[in-house]
């Protein structure tokens, strides 16, 4: 198994995945994603968002057969590995993103806010939105 951006019969999966688990599917481009896969099977996928004044990490998701084995954790501490400034998550799953370093937030950056204006008003679920930030540590 590797992480890397996917290829063209990897991102149609991503796309059907993303759709299947109800996930963030605006303005998907390849590039922005990072998938684990197994010779060409997606097991776990995500993306960096990129504003010129945030980074945000989306779209996170694994593929059923391969869920509760730890891969979502892998595909997020690959993604903020890679990222190269602080990165913001909205989410439902704020303990999920706490275990890695992500603490929430009352204040994020101009970009962000469509995205939780969209969560909280169009995306109707039984759990509170949260944005959420991971810092870069710098050296």
């Amino acid at each position: 198994m590797v992480f890397k951006q996917p290829d063209t019969k990897e991102f149609e999966q991503v796309k059907q995945l993303v759709e299947e688990l109800w996930l963030d599917n605006e303005t998907m481009q390849p590039e922005q994603f990072r998938v684990l896969s197994d010779d060409g099977k997606v097991i776990a996928f995500g993306r960096l968002r990129e504003y010129e004044d945030s980074t945000e990490l989306c779209s996170i998701g694994v593929a059923k057969e391969f869920q509760k084995r730890g891969f979502g954790d892998k595909m997020v501490k690959h993604l903020i590995g890679i990222a190269d400034r602080d990165v913001y998550a909205v989410t439902v799953e704020p303990d999920f993103f706490a275990k890695m370093g992500f603490h929430k937030v009352n204040s994020y950056p101009d970009s962000l806010k469509h995205k939780v204006e969209l969560c909280t008003k169009e995306y109707h679920v039984d759990r509170p939105y949260f944005a959420m930030k991971w810092e870069k540590k710098q050296i």
